[in-house]
């Protein structure tokens, strides 16, 4: 653990750094924290209220709160990872009060992404096609990193204007993003091999395409069994729990439901 740590404590104070301010642009404009808030804040309730409109959300009770048990167990582990590097207390506090939040789509397509605000959404597809709470863990993990280096509002700010929200990232962002995110599960006590399953589940459907997203995810790949390997042996770690095949067997009753109807 202690390897890790100290991999992690220039990242750490990197994301300290994007917290308070956000670097917006190839100008390097400067936001003063509070602004950024509001901003962030405003994008989140924006890009809510047009999901609601286009697919609705899934209010089903053992779904909301299995995700938001792994959504606050990796809030826990940013305040963590602060705690464990050059931070001092008061400067990881935000962490701790960082409002994160998970909220299911009900919408079969596998998505996941942040809006902001400590906001994440993962689609009915993207937990049903997933196989265990670690796999979900590391696909929350990975948009987390994506709001905490600062990627996701700077995405929300470049599609301002369209109606529906519009997530573009280079590959270095989702790079980034990975690396960060494997980071977070495995402070967790999440199994850190489950990112390679979810990435693998994401990679088989653009397998032989020739897109350029097919391309970027054996990047990914690559980046993240490069990590894995300069990594310290994991501690016993969380695979799947009840809840997980709980929650998912409910989300692919909704969708056979679904289905007779049409």
């Amino acid at each position: 653990m202690k390897t890790l740590c100290f991999s992690l404590r220039s990242r750490v104070a990197l994301i300290a750094t994007l917290l308070f301010i956000s670097v917006i642009g190839s100008g390097c404009h400067r936001v003063p924290r509070e602004s950024e808030e509001s901003a962030a804040r405003e994008a989140a309730v924006r890009t809510t209220a047009w999901l609601d409109r286009k697919f609705g959300f899934v209010g089903d009770q053992p779904v909301l709160a299995m995700t938001n048990r792994v959504m606050n167990r990796l809030g826990e582990a940013v305040y963590g990872a602060a705690l464990e590097s050059a931070l001092s207390k008061s400067e990881a506090e935000p962490f701790r009060n960082y409002p994160w939040q998970a909220f299911v789509i009900n919408s079969e397509k596998a998505n996941a992404f942040s809006a902001g605000a400590g906001t994440i959404f993962v689609t009915r597809g993207m937990v049903t096609q997933l196989n265990s709470e670690a796999e979900l863990a590391a696909v929350i993990s990975h948009e987390m990193a994506h709001e905490l280096l600062g990627h996701t509002l700077a995405a929300l700010e470049r599609s301002a204007s369209k109606e529906s929200p519009h997530f573009v990232f280079t590959l270095e962002d989702e790079l980034a993003a990975d690396t960060l995110g494997l980071q977070l599960l495995t402070i967790a006590r999440y199994s850190p091999q489950a990112a390679l399953a979810a990435m693998n589940d994401a990679a088989r459907s653009h397998r032989n395409s020739g897109t350029e997203q097919g391309q970027g995810l054996s990047e990914r790949m690559a980046n993240l069994q490069s990590t894995l390997m300069k990594m310290p042996p994991a501690v016993p770690a969380t695979e799947n729990s009840r809840e997980f095949n709980h929650a998912r067997n409910l989300l692919l009753a909704t969708a056979q439901k679904e289905k007779k109807v049409e």
